[in-house]
């Protein structure tokens, strides 16, 4: 909304300003644009209303309309093509005032034909100078062929801006069916993400973009495209694509450094010097020197004296800094001294404190006395060896030196170890004549031994060694390596993994294969350790541990695709009822989902081309059956199709099917499938239909009835498996299915299926399911397909993984636990089944609830305030009420219009103004649809129709 001063010179001084607002997001009638105006209220108790003025001539109104005491009016626009001019006059008892200062508005009128939208859709109304931007958006396998503006073409554009409008305008959009695509495969390794993720399509010839964003503490360390590096950008685009790529960004945690500058005035140096980079949280140590016959006068660090010190470190360092030191020249001769010590078993001469002048040097002999020999020299305090002499040269600070001297019938043995592991006791150990001294040898985690060299000579990679009867000094020093590990990388038929067979990789490095496949083939799963990684084309290992496995798996890159409509599912009449088709797969790209009612009183889906859509069910006394057919088709021009079951119910509820466990026989066999298990709670069950949905073709007997058999078919192969479907309906009509599975083996065995066990969880919590309980007895790789057999439909990650995991929407129907079914496949083609249960319990959320607190219905205008209300738990984002004709108030006869919601607070309400054109509409019915675009998910969908009727 944006406000303007007005001042009024009116016939009464009360009149003092006004104000006019003009919303931006237009509200849209059958007939024509609506908007409001709105202005602040005068400061006079004389006013007692207001009027509004507004026609298609400046200051020559053909509208007036009188607001009374209200402070906003909503407008029907006469014409979209030309401007709107709005004044606002206040009046009193005595008079009314003059007009304040004009607004102007302007009109846009956006159209697209099928296959697409313009969003925001129809007519909008815009301030003078306001801006509006347009997004198009193809249907699933359009994409936009032209975008006209006021009759010009101005590109194939996905969006579109009106900036600092000035006048009415026009726009339209075209679109065409996508000839080919394309897909990107995009993935990031590290702590950071790459949007959008996963398998990207793009049409021939688009264009793809793509952000790289590192976590907190980590930065992009290179993306690469298609295996090349282009560095580290932020945003990558494809563009004329024209291939299939792949994109991935790799990221590596953030190093924040500073700067130490340091420097040294004359008389002597500072090192390191100059400017030097250190990492955040590190130490850095300067030493100072002076020249020869200079001493240090001074260091100071950030500007601050830390005294005439010789070294200097910064510990923990969290900012920059600065050090300089500054030195003084010495007196002509400037003296110093030396302290010389000799402990028991010898003597140092000239011993005690000798003065020496600086720059000059002075020597030191070590002697051991009988029965003794030196172990060390330490000058300052450091070991210089068993050396006998030691010559200080140009002397420029005073000095200490120690001899030290043991028996000469002890020996020093003297142990190190490298990077990677320690030795044990480490350092030098004195050990008398002709004793034993044991050393251990430990390797750090991810290393192993490499050698250990007794005095200089390899013992091996030896975890302890032993001196016996030592009779000399010695050196242990032991080596250590990175561990290795192995990992056993092979492909199947259709394609390769690079590299390949037994590949050795250092424990904590990284590992990465690459899958490609063969002409005519694509990627199926690459199995890590026994557990599907998905249809990458590549996969790391990372921070290796262990031994591992990598095995590729590939298919014909045109096989058909795997259909699933969902569950059969008991829902209530008047009630809005989801069908889940998006747990359907393709090894090439699923192009279309294609809904159609095949059975059952004819409903209207929300969306009959999309993997997932609504519809209202019907009002129902006893119950009745819908019956939906969803048909898929991949890139490859191949289809399939599956059905599913929505019984509505009444006072009768739905039957339920069960048939026997499944068993294996041999060829020839004579097969029973027995539906006597089925049940019904309340009126039994009319009719049974026996169907083969897969396998060799047999010939069902008495397929109508609960007792159905066929001959077991002649083998071609090692095994095969035939599956079967069972309907039952009740005598109200309601239908419910089973699914039994028969495999025909003369020699093999079949897997064993092990769908975990059951289990509760909350609602949008993400609940795993665990197949990898199934086995093979033969050995061999198992092929894995998940189907859900009842409940609310729910999406499943990956049906085609040995563990996936479900996500369940607040919406879901909590008093219908969830079945799931795992099939698993082996080598030989024979299969086994198993189900566990998922009982999904409340959660907390949003859930919008409306209600009409006024409405009246005047030549042919319906005025009204409508509350919509956030009774939930949990904020409620943007979301969109409709409102719809009604001749009955059950069924929509016509549109009306839409009005944009924004985000709803818990426990918050909005208030929203509807201003309908509508003829002839006294005693129908106004139907609002609450949340229209489903873009909130609820506690509770079946509150989201209010109907009230036109007085």
């Amino acid at each position: 909304m944006c406000k303007f001063a007005t001042s009024l010179k009116g016939r009464f001084s009360a009149v003092l300003a006004i104000f006019i607002a003009l919303s931006v997001s237009a509200v849209l009638s059958a007939e024509a644009a609506q908007f409001k105006v709105a202005w602040d209220a005068v400061s006079n108790s004389d006013v007692i209303g207001y009027k509004v003025y507004h026609g298609t001539q400046s200051r020559n109104y053909s509208e007036v309309d009188d607001a009374q005491m209200n402070l906003s009016y909503t407008i029907t626009q006469t014409s979209d093509s030309e401007p709107h001019y709005i004044a606002v006059t206040s009046y009193s008892a005595s008079g009314e005032s003059s007009y304040s200062t004009e607004l102007t508005c302007y009109t846009i009128q956006a159209a697209a034909p099928s296959n697409g939208e313009i969003q925001p859709a129809g007519s909008t109304v815009l301030q003078q100078g306001g801006s509006l931007t347009y997004s198009i958006v193809p249907a699933s396998g359009y994409t936009i062929s032209s975008v006209v503006v006021d009759g010009t073409p101005v590109g194939q554009v996905s969006s579109y801006t009106f900036s600092s409008v000035e006048a009415c305008h026009t726009i339209s959009a075209t679109f065409v069916r996508q000839t080919s695509n394309y897909t990107i495969a995009a993935s990031a390794l590290g702590n950071g993400t790459i949007s959008p993720s996963g398998t990207v399509t793009v049409a021939s010839g688009g264009s793809q973009a793509f952000s790289i964003t590192p976590a907190s503490g980590a930065e992009i360390a290179d993306v690469t495209v298609d295996g090349t590096s282009v560095g580290t950008p932020s945003t990558y685009s494809f563009n004329s694509v024209n291939a299939n790529h792949t994109i991935q960004a790799t990221f590596a945690a953030s190093i924040t450094t500073y700067t130490i500058a340091a420097s040294a005035l004359s008389g002597g140096s500072i090192s390191p010097s100059g400017t030097t980079t250190v990492n955040s949280g590190s130490s850095q140590t300067y030493a100072i020197t002076p020249d020869a016959n200079y001493s240090i006068a001074d260091v100071t660090v950030d500007g601050s004296s830390v005294g005439a010190v010789s070294s200097y470190t910064f510990s923990g360092i969290a900012a920059n800094h600065t050090i300089q030191a500054s030195f003084a020249a010495n007196k002509a001769q400037y003296q110093y001294t030396i302290t010389a010590s000799a402990q028991t078993g010898g003597s140092i001469s000239p011993s005690g404190t000798t003065t020496v002048t600086s720059g000059s040097s002075q020597s030191y002999t070590i002697t051991a006395s009988r029965n003794y020999r030196i172990s060390d020299v330490t000058v300052d305090g450091v070991s210089v060896g068993a050396v006998s002499s030691y010559t200080f040269s140009n002397i420029t600070a005073n000095h200490a030196i120690q001899a030290a001297f043991v028996s000469s019938s002890t020996y020093l043995i003297t142990a190190s170890a490298q990077t990677g592991g320690s030795i044990s006791p480490a350092g030098t150990t004195t050990v008398s004549r002709y004793s034993s001294q044991s050393y251990t040898v430990t390797a750090s985690a991810n290393y192993t031994i490499a050698n250990v060299l007794v005095d200089g000579v390899s013992v091996g990679a030896v975890s302890s060694y032993t001196f016996s009867r030592v009779r000399a000094d010695h050196t242990i020093s032991a080596t250590f390596a990175l561990r290795s590990y192995t990992i056993t990388a092979a492909a199947m038929s259709g394609g390769s993994i690079t590299p390949s067979g037994s590949v050795q990789a250092d424990a904590g490095s990284d590992k990465t294969f690459t899958v490609k496949a063969a002409p005519g083939y694509s990627v199926s799963a690459v199995m890590v350790d026994g557990a599907s990684a998905g249809a990458v084309s590549s996969y790391t290992f990372s921070n290796i541990s262990g031994n591992h496995t990598i095995q590729a798996n590939f298919v014909s890159a045109n096989p058909n695709p795997v259909v699933d409509a969902g569950p059969d599912q008991a829902v209530s009449g008047g009630t809005t009822a989801v069908i889940n088709g998006s747990n359907s797969t393709s090894p090439t790209v699923i192009t279309s989902y294609v809904w159609t009612q095949i059975d059952g009183p004819a409903v209207q889906l929300s969306n009959s081309r999309s993997a997932i859509c609504t519809f209202q069910t019907p009002s129902v006394s006893s119950g009745t059956a819908l019956t939906f057919r969803l048909d898929v088709a991949n890139q490859a021009g191949k289809t399939a199709s599956d059905t599913c079951i929505v019984n509505v119910t009444g006072t009768d509820q739905p039957p339920v099917a069960r048939v026997a466990q499944e068993q294996t026989v041999e060829p020839y066999a004579a097969v029973n499938l027995d539906a006597t298990a089925s049940t019904d709670p309340d009126d039994g069950i009319e009719s049974y239909q026996w169907a083969q949905t897969s396998g060799q073709t047999v010939t069902i007997v008495n397929d109508d009835t609960d007792h159905a058999s066929f001959p077991a078919p002649y083998l071609t192969d090692t095994g095969t498996a035939l599956t079967f479907e069972l309907t039952v309906t009740d005598y109200s009509g309601l239908k419910a299915t089973d699914r039994y599975l028969v495999n025909v083996s003369d020699s093999a065995s079949p897997p064993t299926a092990n769908a975990g066990t059951d289990r509760s969880s909350d609602a949008l919590e993400s609940t795993s399911l665990d197949g990898s309980g199934s086995s093979n007895p033969v050995g061999g790789l198992l092929a894995y397909r998940w189907r859900q057999v009842s409940g609310t439909p729910v999406t499943i990650a990956d049906p085609t993984a040995p563990s996936t995991t479900i996500s369940a929407s607040y919406s879901i129907d909590t008093t219908q636990p969830l079945v799931f079914m795992l099939t698993v496949t082996n080598e030989s083609g024979l299969c086994a089944s198993d189900r566990c249960t998922v009982t999904i319990q409340g959660g907390q959320g949003a859930d919008l609830t409306g209600s009409w607190t006024s409405v009246s219905y005047s030549r042919s205008r319906l005025t009204g305030t409508f509350l919509l209300q956030n009774t939930g738990t949990r904020d409620a984002g943007n979301s969109r009420v409709s409102f719809y004709l009604s001749n009955d108030g059950a069924s929509i006869t016509s549109g009306i219009s839409s009005m944009w919601v924004p985000p709803i607070g818990a426990g918050s309400a909005v208030r929203l103004y509807p201003r309908f054109s509508l003829r002839n509409a006294s005693g129908k019915y106004i139907i609002a649809i609450l949340d229209s675009t489903t873009r909130v998910d609820e506690l509770s969908e079946s509150n989201n129709r209010v109907v009230i009727q036109v007085p």
